[in-house]
């Protein structure tokens, strides 16, 4: 044991009596521990004065039982020795042949009780009677001490409570497995008469350190102030890497700031050689400006621009279709001629549906143009002028659709203008003038692409889209 584990089992001693009255509940006995170690844990005894076991009996203590003689008691109605001359006696017998009688005349003769006439509330006198006899009379239990031979023992509960097992305490010590580990525990010190102790034993807490002040307030002190040192030491051992990181902000600065030589030039670029200009005093005004705008509901320029755009690459591809379209317009007419050609072909094989004249001698074509292969490459542009065609259509219905919703956007352009005090106003409403003019003369010109970047299209410019 510790030194501190001696004082602490001294001052258990000492308040003994105050510390068995309490129980745990509460931690009522961790507070009363901590109450005697705090005010007398410094003047306890760091040593225990263990006393040693005699090494001799007493010489008038039983050491050894010799006999037991019953008569009249219980299922002995006749005197009857049981003599004990071995170490050990076991006792066998049938049921009801006595055992139980004689071990509780065992138990009358050393305790002066019996505990199942105590458990049941009855008195002993009745407990013991023989039924057959109707008596009663007290075993006389016989013993030798260290000197003496045959002496008649005296009751003492004292002296024998640890001599004597009642037989319920064997039967529950026979169930101890089955049990919790406190209940076994229990049910040993039952069987040794510990009830007392286990119940002191175990009704103290588990620990002292919530009732307890284990640090104090110096070391409370001390743990805070190790903190504080950690925290400034973690701050110092992080400069380094701070520094660095500056530098690097610094060398950027500068970069940015290339007619500055170092970081008061820069602050007198940013806020002025009194600290009320540079470039902070004019992003200041520039704010004061934004800030005095009027506001309007967004015109949709962008989506005016994209519109715009829009129609004009169809007007293109139009253009070009049109264009594809004129190559073949005198053509068309021979699309029958050329199908029909075509639908010859098995019939006439190797001759030319005109002129009946061999095409192919020899694997080589004996004629400047063979007539199948040149109705078959005609009818494929054919083709491709008549899906032109088809496109031209479309292209045709979209702009019908996509140019009124255009010009119902520009023209709401003037007013938005005019709200904000835009700088181009005049500009805008010109452009708006001449996209009306475009709807009102019954045929749309063309804007180049030029003229919607600059909000305007240029007047006098004859377009080529007609009809829309």
């Amino acid at each position: 044991m510790s030194e501190n584990e001696k004082k602490l089992a001294n001052l258990i001693l000492e308040g003994f009596d105050e510390i068995a009255a309490v129980g745990t509940a509460g931690g009522r006995r961790g507070k009363v521990l901590a109450k005697l170690i705090v005010e007398k844990g410094d003047a306890a005894l760091p040593s225990l004065d263990i006393e040693a076991d005699e090494a001799t009996a007493n010489e008038g203590e039983i050491v050894r039982l010799t006999k037991v003689e019953v008569e009249h008691f219980r299922g002995f109605s006749e005197k009857h020795v049981f003599e004990f001359k071995n170490p050990y006696t076991f006792v066998y017998g049938p049921n009801g042949t006595g055992k139980s009688s004689l071990c509780e005349a065992l138990e009358y003769g050393l305790l002066g009780s019996i505990h199942e006439a105590d458990s049941k509330r009855i008195p002993v006198v009745d407990y013991i009677r023989n039924a057959a006899s109707r008596k009663s009379s007290h075993p006389v239990l016989f013993g030798d001490t260290a000197k003496e031979k045959g002496v008649a023992v005296r009751a003492d509960p004292r002296s024998f409570e640890f001599c004597f097992i009642e037989k319920n305490r064997i039967d529950g010590f026979a169930r101890v497995a089955a049990n919790t580990p406190a209940a076994q525990q229990a049910r040993l010190a039952a069987l040794f008469g510990l009830e007392e102790f286990n119940g002191f034993a175990t009704q103290f807490n588990e620990s002292l350190a919530p009732y307890l002040d284990c640090v104090g307030k110096k070391g409370k002190d001390l743990a805070d102030r190790a903190k504080s040192i950690a925290g400034h030491k973690a701050i110092l051992d992080g400069l380094p890497v701070k520094t660095k990181a500056a530098e690097t902000r610094l060398a950027a600065l500068l970069a940015k700031y290339s007619n500055c030589k170092d970081i008061e030039d820069v602050k007198v670029a940013l806020t002025g050689a009194e600290g009320n200009g540079g470039k902070q005093k004019a992003n200041n005004t520039e704010i004061g400006r934004l800030q005095n705008l009027k506001t309007a509901a967004d015109p949709g320029t962008d989506g005016i621009l994209a519109d715009a755009e829009g129609l004009l690459r169809l007007i293109k591809e139009r253009v070009e279709l049109e264009e594809l379209l004129g190559r073949y317009k005198d053509q068309l007419s021979l699309r029958d001629l050329y199908g029909a050609i075509l639908e010859n072909r098995e019939r006439f094989e190797n001759k030319c549906p005109a002129c009946a004249s061999e095409l192919y001698r020899d694997g080589r074509l004996a004629v400047p143009l063979d007539p199948y292969g040149n109705a078959a490459e005609k009818l494929k542009q054919f083709d491709a002028a008549l899906r032109a065609e088809s496109r031209i259509k479309e292209i045709r219905g979209a702009l019908n659709l996509g140019w009124p919703d255009l010009l119902s956007k520009i023209v709401k352009l003037p007013a938005s203008a005019a709200a904000v005090g835009f700088v181009g106003g005049l500009e805008v409403v010109s452009f708006n003038g001449d996209a009306s003019c475009i709807k009102g003369c019954g045929r749309h010109r063309k804007l180049p692409p030029s003229s919607a970047g600059k909000a305007r299209a240029p007047s006098g410019t004859k377009g080529r889209d007609h009809g829309l």
